[in-house]
């Protein structure tokens, strides 16, 4: 079944420098860059993402990361920033900061899939949505 209109995708990156079993995770080495550049670089690739926002308590990320026109990099406020705060109060706060409310799906990207595929992003999304048509 062929969409009729091109759905607007939104991807969230999560990226809190806090973590109870290794400290700045997402920030640290893997395999030649920082895990969360492999996250970051997936969703630049991705055919069928129109926006992404970085959502980080680290100044010192968002100072280091090149400006990029489908790139928010988003200093997350300390009450959301905690291994107690729920990732849907974080998407949602972001979605409210940003207003970005007219995106038709939003997918969240964890920082610890670094072998995640783009192929495998873009698919998620077509996929989804010509679901979502099927069913309506």
């Amino acid at each position: 079944m062929k969409r009729s209109k091109k759905l607007k995708t939104l991807a969230i990156i999560p990226a809190r420098l806090g973590s109870k079993r290794l400290k700045n995770k997402n920030f640290l080495n893997f395999n030649g860059k920082p895990l969360i550049n492999w996250t970051i670089d997936q969703a630049l690739r991705s055919k069928n993402i129109n926006r992404i926002i970085v959502s980080t308590d680290s100044k010192k990320f968002i100072n280091k990361f090149k400006k990029n026109k489908k790139l928010i990099l988003s200093l997350r406020e300390k009450k959301f920033s905690t291994s107690k705060s729920p990732i849907e109060d974080v998407i949602i706060r972001e979605i409210i900061k940003y207003k970005l409310s007219h995106y038709h799906n939003i997918i969240l990207l964890q920082t610890t899939s670094p072998l995640r595929d783009v192929k495998f992003i873009d698919k998620s999304i077509s996929d989804f949505g010509n679901a979502k048509n099927y069913f309506t």
